[in-house]
């Protein structure tokens, strides 16, 4: 801190316990009150040119502004829990001690404000303390202790959602929800994947999981029989905290976390972050500023648990475990924000590695309206990076906006990782589902996704060569169909056991395998499927024969392919081939036909009986939640 052209101190410094406190002359006025049970100081209005350092224990009593806040290693600032306080700042919070926010009851609002923050100077990037880069600093031993009050942060109706609906009621407790709490309601009818069918309202009343809403909805939001018996039907997303850090709309401030001791952050709502700068005639976001950021942590960040947290109208990520190991994100939600949602670094250059973080758990979170302000070739709603030992359970992406081959959930080229992934819902996004787009001997086990009423495909895998096991999916009503097949087995091991594919009249196929880059020497395992609701083939080959002769190896195995089961380009290597074995009859070998008049015309190919072949590749039997009775998946 520097000192005035006057030679006297623009510092104030709170030190706890003994109560000793220096006030700059600056206009600022400054209070302390002794209480007859603690020996704290207490905080009335500062000047705004006034910095705060706080060099021992300190409490806030009432809202205050400042220019700036430094709590020092061992030193903690801390909210009373029994008040209502704002701390509004011009510049930066740094914290190299504890910062805590912890509310006692949920009428209790506990604030951070930057409402001065000027976009256009930052600079990102570093490990250091930028003066123009506005937002709030963990670093060295800081500690931040943010524990709104707990509340569950999102619900799914019991059923279809009409136009000026006003009441509806929630599948489970919506415990913590209060009157004047707003929500938004995520789109689940056919065709809004554009980021429209959206509803945001507020709560008016609330009687058990009877929910009354200020205003009446202007969007349907129908239930959706995605198969298997099982029906998703819209995610009620509760946006309110009582702990709060936002800048403004036009001046988003961010969190950085550059730490060496575990965090919590519990219930809290951080609004207007991600700064963006002018790039031509868009906008791109500042490096290394983002919602809440573990950057570079290492080992460090392990125990750190965010849970209940909402990220939303961020003009870049929301959550970011940046070579950060151990983090826990458990009900978290993004919405309405620019760039990935959950995400860390990219490789650094071409056919380089990404960083890795190991142990990330994301639980139940949801990614929700995730835009680009230009192309978004792969903009996702999860990127699923490099690292071991990492999960994504339970969780939700929900229009996810981009271009060609963006997606609810990414595995990103470069960034192979392994990863747990279970349970996890995709709806009304852009484009796919899942895009996997790498190359890798790393075995990825995807189970039981729910994929609907997306843009382009449930599932698209490729690159080149990789292996990949999806069990137990539900894919209906997607655009472009249920799978698209870009990747040839890797060590010959890539499967897909026990998809329901419906392509619901929207699709012309329910899998689409496209042409190869490289030669496969192992069939892909296609088994125990069934595969309704296409326009034209349930399996079709759709090579333009345009820059490669590699053939399909593909082996159909004990699946119920209903209407015209397969379709053969004309352009197909003629060293394809194509084996059906039905769970009962003569097993089938297909093949191109060379220009000859097909044997099967309907399929434009031509037909043989071969010998049975189950015994190499048996059926594998469907996960639970495909078998009657069994409990039903995160989409039900």
């Amino acid at each position: 801190m520097e000192p005035s052209k006057g030679g006297v101190s623009r510092r104030v410094v709170l030190v706890g316990g003994a109560g000793v406190v220096a006030a700059a002359a600056t206009g600022g006025v400054l209070a302390e009150r002794r209480s007859a049970t603690r020996n704290e100081p207490h905080l009335a209005e500062l000047g705004s040119a006034a910095p705060l350092v706080v060099s021992g224990r300190s409490v806030l009593h009432r809202s205050i502004t400042v220019s700036s806040v430094l709590v020092e290693r061992g030193a903690s600032l801390e909210m009373d829990p029994q008040r209502s306080v704002t701390l509004t700042v011009r510049g930066n919070v740094v914290v190299r001690g504890l910062l805590r926010m912890a509310p006692a009851r949920p009428s209790v609002q506990h604030r951070v404000s930057f409402p001065f923050v000027e976009e256009s100077r930052f600079v990102g990037g570093g490990m250091t303390v930028m003066p123009h880069d506005t937002g709030i600093w963990v670093m060295g031993m800081g500690r931040l202790e943010l524990a709104g009050s707990p509340k569950t942060a999102w619900l799914r109706v019991t059923g279809s959602l009409a136009v000026g609906t006003t009441r509806f009621v929630l599948r489970d407790d919506p415990v913590g929800w209060r009157i004047g709490d707003q929500l938004a309601i995520t789109p689940t009818a056919p065709g809004s994947a554009s980021g429209d069918g959206y509803d945001e309202v507020r709560i008016a009343a609330i009687d058990g999981r009877s929910v009354t809403l200020e205003r009446p909805l202007e969007h349907h939001h129908p239930a959706v029989a995605v198969g298997a018996g099982r029906t998703a039907t819209a995610e009620v997303l509760n946006l309110s905290r009582n702990v709060r850090i936002e800048g403004r709309p036009d001046g988003r401030t961010h969190v950085i976390i550059i730490s060496k001791v575990a965090q919590r952050v519990g219930y809290t709502e951080i609004r207007h972050v991600g700064p963006r700068q002018a790039d031509g005639r868009a906008t791109r976001p500042v490096v290394g500023r983002y919602g809440l950021h573990f950057h570079m942590c290492g080992d460090g960040s392990r125990g750190s648990l965010v849970e209940g947290v909402v990220v939303r109208d961020a003009g870049s990520h929301a959550f970011v475990p940046h070579s950060s190991n151990g983090v826990r994100f458990r009900s978290c939600i993004s919405h309405d924000t620019y760039e990935d949602a959950y995400w860390w670094d990219g490789r650094p250059m071409h056919g380089m590695p990404s960083p890795s973080s190991d142990d990330v758990r994301y639980s139940s979170c949801v990614a929700s309206l995730v835009r680009a302000d230009r192309g978004g070739h792969r903009l996702t709603g999860f990127s699923l990076g490099r690292g071991r030992g990492s999960r994504a359970v339970g969780c939700v992406a929900v229009g996810v906006q981009g271009g060609r081959d963006s997606s609810g959930f990414l595995w990103p080229e470069g960034g192979a990782g392994h990863w747990r992934f279970d349970r996890c819902v995709v709806h009304n996004c852009a484009r796919h589902g899942v895009f996997l787009w790498q190359n890798t001997a790393t075995m990825h086990v995807i189970d039981r996704l729910v994929a609907y009423h997306n843009g382009g495909f449930g599932i698209s895998n490729g690159a080149y060569r990789n292996d990949v096991r999806f069990r137990s999916a539900l894919l209906y009503g997607n655009a472009a169909g249920g799978v698209v097949m870009h990747a040839v087995p890797r060590l010959g091991r890539q499967s897909f056991d026990n998809l329901r594919i419906d392509g619901a009249g929207r699709a012309p196929y329910g899998v689409e395998v496209e042409r190869h880059v490289q030669e496969g020497t192992r069939p892909v395992l296609v088994r125990g499927c069934v595969v309704k609701g296409h326009t034209e083939a349930g399996v079709a080959f759709t090579y333009d024969g345009r820059g490669t002769t590699n053939p399909d190896l593909i082996d159909l195995i004990a699946c119920d392919i209903h209407d015209r089961e397969l379709w053969l380009s004309d352009q197909l290597p003629l060293a394809s081939r194509v084996r059906l074995q039905p769970s009962v009859g003569p097993a089938l070998a297909v093949r191109p036909t060379g220009g000859a008049e097909p044997s099967a015309p309907e399929w434009n190919a031509m037909v043989v009986e071969i010998d049975r072949f189950a015994g190499s590749a048996p059926p594998v039997p469907p996960l639970p939640y495909l078998r009657a009775g069994a409990p039903a998946p995160t989409a039900s």
